[in-house]
């Protein structure tokens, strides 16, 4: 709640000030999209020091970057392309590490994993765990 009050000020600097068009923020992450690389680092450059000077924050060094779409854009927990979404493979291998220890998970955080993973395009990944950790994670689960 918090990130999404302080922000606002981001919000309203990037959407009025710079004039951003593309520009989606979830809590603390947020993107800014362009088909002008050269325009990608001016926002980049001109948002940084707005949020040194006003909001006292910074952007992180290895999250911050200007890069093709066409590689996907890593946003939520997902990479993003045009026209479909993948689970990030650290979230993946993290849901099998834990379920093969069977540590935090029970039946109702299989559940809210499984509702995060469809969000995505998973069927297919979700058909493999199946079969590689012996649960149910494709149809409906019974409550």
């Amino acid at each position: 709640m918090f990130a999404n009050v302080y922000l606002n000020e981001l919000d309203k600097f990037i959407k009025h000030d710079l004039r951003i068009k593309y520009y989606l923020r979830y809590m603390d992450d947020f993107l800014v999209l362009s088909y002008n690389k050269r325009r990608l680092r001016e926002f980049k450059f001109k948002i940084q020091g707005f949020l040194r000077d006003r909001l006292l924050l910074e952007l992180n060094p290895k999250k911050a970057n200007v890069f093709p779409a066409e590689r996907g854009i890593d946003f939520l927990g997902y990479v993003n392309f045009g026209n479909y979404r993948l689970l990030r493979k650290s979230t993946v291998r993290r849901f099998v590490k834990r379920m093969k220890t069977g540590k935090r998970f029970n039946q109702n955080s299989v559940r809210s994993w499984l509702n995060y993973a469809k969000f995505g395009n998973s069927w297919r990944l979700r058909r493999d765990l199946e079969r590689k950790l012996e649960i149910k994670l494709t149809g409906k689960i019974k409550k």
